[in-house]
């Protein structure tokens, strides 16, 4: 321990119990945030002493927020928000009930802590503890090196869970015994910090401004009751030698109606109470510590073993589960010498009695959820929200969307006009953020992998409390939608260039791109040597650039720095699948013939060096000397003829190629329909039928015009008399629905039995 000596640990414990139990009219109330024990105790302790005035550890700017708190029109969990940081409040946190029980006893309430502003100008970490939950963070008290021996000697599997043999399951003799044993176990804890880390971590000068509130109010009433965190309690006892003011509170500044310096009352959940929400000062499982509390308030105390029972009903377990589970309990109590089990104890209870005999771990997920609770707070319809939310409430409603009741809205993303583009903007910062707000049909993956072919899409969503708790813990990154997702967008992984080019996708879509930094990626664009990820990264980038939502955004400069890269390594070109191969040399053409002067030259040279310098499989060699005719504007014939030397076998796979990269020359006179012609004409019955949807997803890339024309050219080489009626006319918008349900029926049969290659996708 640093700040005392191994020796005087002992005197400096039994001062603060002396200074605790002074009969002065003063009721010293050392909490942890959250504790059911600490709540319970917090009412029975007001009770007894029934103080003139409560002082709580809050932001003194809190206190215009009293007579809401008070109020029959909210219920918890909620939060007080200032500055960017939440200050949640629970059923089963102390501070809620001291408040209730003041409202209930018309006995006023002074908050006597910093106001969030303040506190972080005193710090010299540059603002890293500035939220509510770090402020009131438990890390000090259950990370000192007292609670790690302790955990050791109890052979506890965390830190938590020494508060939990502590605390929560023992009963005491009265409140006041409660509260000495707390003290002593968070002033041994806080004897294990020097000043000048508590210094750095802001809570000396929080301290001081506590003290000076208790002096002053000692001067006005006989009775109070001072609750603050355990940790805090032992640096209060001298608070009377306390010479410094009480500070300015965000109340008496020239802006006190900006909410960002005063403060807001918001909608909080049990999901982000949860430690694992990040929250530095959750106490485990928020619905198992409000049973905990109502067990506790219970007139006729409870025994461990209605404790258990009423746990077992919750978990919704069967007579014999509970049989099972009541008596393995009972005797952990026992082995542990605890009064009645908690978290820990039952959840090993569930695992030895259940899990291993019957379930596979994942059995245990379902009542985890349950201990971990799904409330979300009440508030009076009305009131001034925060920031963030107010404003994406008022971007929603600016783009015609529903605020309440379920909705759908649907976009063509071919022919899409600039207020469907922001709606969908908007949408989509929504789904990066994860505001639980909307969601496109295909599920979240549609938006973080846009596909370039992309024709329509629909999304789902809903306001409902629940996005405004989400968007109240976001908040502490801005108080506007854009700034929110830029930070998201900033700390995303960028590692490598795949990761760059996806969330460069994603920042499109949300017309955030500008904020990405570019050098980085085009770093990452020069170091990569692997033929996939360049060729991935490539046709990302070049289909972005073709769809009409991305024609306005600078993308000329990325492809073709990844265009360049692309023709260093294309001596790998075969180790791609043969598709991925083939639509790479597309676009690679596409952009030589688009940038004409620069390009095309460079690119026909890199064709002529693949051509002759590396070997290819058949199809790969006939589409690289198909490109190299289209580009020199040689005659296609020889190259053809070379087709028609080759087998029957092989023949489709080099047409294929060929109807790929040059489905063109389908309608010229070049002799390539002719030879797909010729080659149909030799298959057996059965092998067309295998070829079939081969064929099928090769046509499906063209429109009806295009098949339109292919159909007359067949009619003419093949000497038929009927013309082909491939196009239905007359069709009704009842035959079209009945259409599409066969195709929906058909798709799903097929994908059933395996035979999904029968449909392009």
């Amino acid at each position: 321990m640093d700040e005392l000596a191994e020796q005087d640990i002992g005197q400096y414990l039994a001062d603060c119990r002396a200074a605790f139990l002074r009969n002065d009219g003063l009721s010293w109330l050392p909490v942890r945030h959250h504790s059911p024990a600490c709540a319970a105790m917090t009412i029975e302790q007001l009770d007894r002493q029934q103080p003139q005035m409560v002082l709580i550890e809050a932001p003194m700017a809190f206190v215009d927020q009293l007579p809401l708190l008070q109020g029959d029109e909210v219920r918890p969990p909620l939060a007080l928000y200032q500055h960017q940081s939440y200050y949640p409040m629970a059923e089963n946190s102390p501070e809620w009930q001291a408040i209730r029980w003041a409202a209930a006893h018309q006995v006023p309430v002074w908050f006597i802590d910093l106001d969030q502003p303040e506190r972080a100008g005193n710090q010299s970490d540059g603002g890293n503890q500035s939220d509510g939950g770090n402020r009131w963070s438990d890390s000090r008290l259950l990370g000192s090196e007292y609670t790690r021996q302790l955990q050791q000697q109890l052979g506890c599997r965390s830190q938590d869970e020494v508060w939990q043999r502590l605390f929560e399951c023992r009963d005491f003799a009265s409140a006041n015994d409660f509260f000495l044993q707390v003290m002593l176990y968070c002033a041994a804890s806080r004897a294990c910090h020097d000043e000048e880390s508590l210094q750095q971590l802001g809570d000396l000068p929080r301290e001081q401004c506590m003290r000076a509130h208790i002096r002053d109010a000692r001067q006005q009433v006989d009775r109070i009751a001072v609750l603050t965190g355990g940790f805090h309690t032992p640096a209060l006892f001298d608070f009377a030698d306390e010479s410094a003011p009480i500070p300015a509170s965000a109340l008496d500044q020239p802006n006190a109606t900006d909410p960002r310096q005063t403060a807001v009352l918001v909608r909080y959940s049990d999901e982000l109470l949860h430690p694992a929400s990040g929250y530095a000062a959750g106490m485990p499982w928020p619905a198992f510590s409000r049973w905990q509390l109502a067990d506790r308030l219970k007139k006729n105390q409870s025994t461990a073993e209605d404790w258990i029972l009423f746990l077992l009903k919750q978990l919704g377990l069967t007579l014999g589960q509970r049989q099972n589970v009541i008596h393995h309990l009972q005797q952990l109590c026992l082995l542990r010498q605890l009064d009645r089990p908690g978290s820990n104890d039952l959840l090993d209870s569930l695992t030895s009695c259940l899990v291993k005999q019957q379930f596979t771990a994942d059995a245990l997920e379902p009542w985890q959820q349950m201990l971990r609770g799904d409330a979300i707070g009440e508030l009076p319809e009305g009131l001034p929200g925060l920031p963030l939310v107010d404003e994406v409430l008022q971007q929603v409603r600016a783009s015609r969307l529903k605020v309440g009741p379920a909705g759908q809205c649907h976009f063509d993303l071919l022919d899409i006009n600039d207020s469907a583009t922001k709606r969908r903007q908007l949408l989509c910062r929504l789904a990066f953020v994860d505001a639980g707000f909307a969601s496109p049909s295909g599920g979240p993956g549609s938006f973080y992998s846009f596909s370039a072919n992309k024709k329509r899409e629909s999304w789902s969503y809903q306001w409902t409390p629940s996005v405004e708790v989400r968007l109240a813990n976001l908040g502490r990154n801005g108080s506007s939608l854009e700034r929110v997702a830029i930070v998201q967008l900033l700390n995303r992984p960028r590692q490598n260039l795949s990761q760059s080019i996806t969330l460069l996708q994603q920042a499109m879509q949300m017309d955030l791109h500008q904020h990405l930094p570019q050098q980085p990626l085009y770093q990452q664009i020069h170091d990569c040597t692997d033929i996939k990820t360049l060729s991935q990264s490539f046709m990302q980038i070049f289909q972005l650039s073709r769809h009409p939502l991305f024609t306005e955004q600078p993308l000329d400069d990325l492809y073709r720095a990844l265009w360049q890269q692309l023709g260093f390594h294309l001596a790998a070109l075969n180790q791609l699948d043969m598709g991925e191969a083939l639509e790479l040399l597309i676009a690679l053409q596409g952009i030589a013939r688009q940038h004409e002067e620069e390009l095309r030259q460079p690119w026909q040279e890199r064709l002529h060096w693949l051509i002759s310098h590396n070997r290819h499989q058949l199809p790969m060699w006939f589409a690289l000397q198909a490109l190299e005719v289209e580009l020199s504007g040689a005659d296609a014939g020889p190259l053809l003829q070379q087709v028609h030397s080759q087998g029957v076998n092989e023949r489709y796979a080099i047409l294929e190629a060929l109807i790929t990269v040059v489905p063109h020359w389908l309608r010229q006179t070049s002799g390539l329909l002719d030879l797909l012609n010729h080659w149909l004409e030799q298959l057996q019955d059965d092998h067309f039928t295998e070829q079939l949807p081969a064929l099928r997803k090769l046509f499906s890339r063209m429109d009806a015009r295009e098949i339109d024309g292919i159909t007359r050219q067949l009619r003419t080489l093949n000497d038929w008399d009927d013309p082909l009626d491939w196009l239905q006319k007359g069709l009704s918008e009842q035959d079209v629905e009945q259409g599409m349900a066969l195709e929906q029926q058909l798709q799903q049969r097929l994908d059933q039995q395996g035979l999904n290659a029968w449909l392009s996708h």
